[in-house]
């Protein structure tokens, strides 16, 4: 909690640093993308959501699919692992966070990005099984929604509330930064 400031405010500086639109409303994944998650939602998201822009921040295989698609949405951002020092910056340049996990991944795996999410105090949206701990945190917590990797029509409305919902988006973000 010492370590991630809670900014009301979107700062600006590492999308700037970045030549990212300081404008978009943005949702950040941050670190592995891999095995047990699926880069086609973050794609099938961009999709649905072209006046948004997804800043993908990582490493992985999924990392690495995504890189090599050549169809990749223009509104998806791909930057390499940040150093720990801009790890404040980049939390808190986005307006909410991204992060999944396959169903298969079992009931116990928790993406520990979730945590830093929490720190940061932003909504976040969590695509994975419902009997997950980390479903259970975001759920508990009240800092966001829990989506079946189907789920995409729920998770764009969700998504469009956020957007255009800024006092549903300070509630969330209080409650994530209030349970961490």
């Amino acid at each position: 909690l010492d370590q991630i400031e809670f900014n009301k405010s979107k700062d600006l500086t590492f999308l700037k640093e970045n030549k990212l639109d300081i404008n978009k409303f943005n949702i950040l994944y941050t670190g592995t993308l891999a095995l047990k998650h699926n880069p086609d939602s973050i794609i099938k998201i961009a999709n649905y959501n072209s006046n948004i822009e997804i800043v993908v921040i990582g490493i992985g295989s999924g990392y690495t699919n995504l890189k090599n698609n050549k169809n990749l949405p223009r509104n998806i951002k791909l930057l390499p692992l940040q150093p720990f020092e801009k790890m404040n910056k980049v939390l808190n340049s986005a307006d909410i966070f991204l992060a999944m996990l396959n169903n298969d991944a079992g009931k116990y795996s928790v993406p520990s990005k979730i945590l830093n999410y929490l720190c940061a105090g932003k909504p976040i949206i969590l695509f994975a099984p419902k009997d997950n701990l980390a479903s259970k945190i975001v759920k508990d917590s009240g800092s966001g929604a829990v989506f079946n990797s189907d789920n995409f029509d729920e998770l764009n409305k969700f998504i469009n509330k956020l957007q255009n919902d800024k006092e549903t988006r300070e509630l969330l973000a209080k409650n994530a930064r209030n349970y961490a």
